[in-house]
């Protein structure tokens, strides 16, 4: 299966350029042995056909799950379980024993390591932090989440100190407020900024930048669906409240106002919505038929572009029937109308926003449905399902996973509407290559996990940690497990 881990990311925006990540590979060749060797260094090597490095060999006490590979997929980090206490071992350095660590995190580009530590003090505040070798003092009661400036030189930790307690926000090793809650905070694109929002002690929900208050949003009047607490310990207002940066250093806002839900992008209200459909997860929240015919958005949802200005969602219009649509900075992407938003996935866009790529469901009486795979008005279709949709870079070319219905080989990867490979029992979100010309994914076929390009079957996998990445041109790379080894693997691929 694919294995949950954390790495790097910056918080309302997309992955870093892809070229900065070829710089990396062709600057820093690093290997790590088993953890009693240490790491060492080695020349660039003679890339051939197919490369398998090993990177690491995981101890006897490794704890499953506590596991984080850099950006770059040259770093890796894993949390060990001893009699004495727990540690992280990061490129093979033993880090301190500690009553407790957790939820490992590589920052972007500059690889400082992040992770979560436990004291032995008594109270709720049990949790700090150990920031690239520093350790910062307990201040929350349970782990919490990091972010970063794309360039990885800026952080920010935020967590809840006690169950219905404050919030409280660590940048760059200083703490900046305690808050009644929060939202998770959000770095622009030069990270010279910090956005978050806030919920006052009188209940109204403003927006923070860089430590100081821009904007008090006045409380909503009228029917109005809820903000839901899912965790006793706090941030709570993700994900239904939202700040994000885009590529013009404007602010696109999700919060309540007088009319009810809303997103902003800046002082301009994109959208105007009596209810913000929650998907928390494993929690269900329902709130029968009241809000079942008012208008509707999903913020978690919601796509943003990597080089232009553009966020897109999904909304429903008022009305008895279900009649959902997908918008492109609060404007309809195309006449397409759905029975259902697509949940799988947030809306796909091309770099320059100008491509919008979802699914689009119509259901019939007593029946799942059926829908297309809806790109710039083409359908490609029809399938009871899709998943992993993917637009290359620069739009001109889509993939996907169609599944007909079938219990076992019933996924099919397809590209710009045609066969591409399969079936198969399962698939995950297939990436292009930046030139747009080859697919890579990972799919699930007669109880094996399996890498490939296109329509080539490459290797089988027990775990994938990271990846595709296209780290040097002309190449696809994962980071692995294979079967019950416990050796931790690179494994690069020529795509031509």
């Amino acid at each position: 299966m694919r294995a949950a881990v954390q790495t790097a990311a910056v918080h309302g925006s997309t992955a870093r350029p892809r070229s900065e990540r070829w710089a990396a590979w062709a600057t820093v060749l690093l290997a790590c042995a088993a953890v009693a060797g240490g790491c060492r260094s080695e020349p660039r090597p003679r890339w051939r056909k197919e490369r398998l490095t090993r990177l690491v060999r995981l101890s006897d006490f490794v704890r499953p799950g506590v596991f984080a590979v850099s950006a770059d997929g040259l770093h890796l980090a894993y949390g060990e379980a001893l009699p004495q206490g727990d540690r992280i071992v990061a490129d093979g350095k033993l880090g301190p024993i500690l009553p407790g660590c957790d939820q490992p995190t590589y920052s972007p580009v500059t690889n400082r390591l992040f992770y979560w530590t436990r004291s032995e003090q008594r109270g709720p505040e049990r949790i700090g932090i150990m920031a690239d070798g520093v350790q910062l003092p307990a201040r929350f009661a349970q782990p919490g989440t990091f972010v970063f400036s794309r360039d990885g030189k800026r952080w920010a930790a935020i967590g809840g100190r006690a169950q219905q307690g404050p919030v409280v926000l660590f940048v760059d090793g200083r703490e900046v407020g305690s808050y009644k809650d929060a939202s998770l905070p959000v770095f622009s694109d030069d990270g010279a900024h910090l956005a978050w929002l806030v919920q006052r002690d009188d209940d109204r929900i403003a927006l923070m930048v860089d430590e100081k208050e821009r904007r008090v949003f006045p409380a909503p009047q009228g029917r109005v669906s809820p903000a839901v607490k899912a965790n006793p310990v706090g941030p709570n207002l993700s994900p239904q409240f939202d700040v994000r940066y885009l590529t013009d250093g404007s602010l696109v806002v999700v919060a309540q106002d007088a009319d009810g839900w809303a997103v902003y992008r800046d002082g301009a209200r994109l959208g105007s919505y009596r209810h913000n459909v929650w998907m928390g997860g494993a929690l269900a929240v329902k709130f029968g038929d009241e809000f079942r015919a008012e208008t509707s958005f999903t913020p978690l949802l919601m796509g943003t572009a990597e080089t232009a200005p553009v966020a897109a969602w999904w909304e429903r219009a008022d009305g008895e029937f279900d009649r959902w649509r997908v918008v492109r900075n609060g404007m309809p992407v195309d006449d397409e109308i759905c029975d259902q938003y697509w949940r799988a996935q947030p809306v796909v866009l091309s770099h320059d926003g100008k491509h919008a790529a979802y699914f689009c469901l119509k259901l019939g009486p007593g029946t799942m449905g059926e829908g297309d795979v809806v790109v710039d008005g083409r359908h490609y279709g029809p399938f009871q399902r899709a998943f992993g949709v993917a637009l290359s870079d620069d739009g001109a070319h889509l993939a996907y996973g169609g599944w007909n219905g079938e219990r076992t080989r019933g996924w099919t990867f397809y590209r710009d509407g045609k066969p591409m490979a399969g079936p198969f029992d399962s698939v995950w979100r297939p990436r292009f290559d930046p030139t747009g010309t080859h697919v890579a994914f990972e799919a699930h076929q007669d109880k094996a996990n399996l890498l490939a390009v296109d329509h080539r079957m490459l290797a089988h996998f027990e775990d994938v940690f990271w990846g595709p990445e296209f780290p040097i041109p002309g190449y696809v790379s994962w980071v692995i497990r294979h079967g019950e080894s416990q050796s931790i693997r690179r494994l690069s691929v020529r795509l031509d």
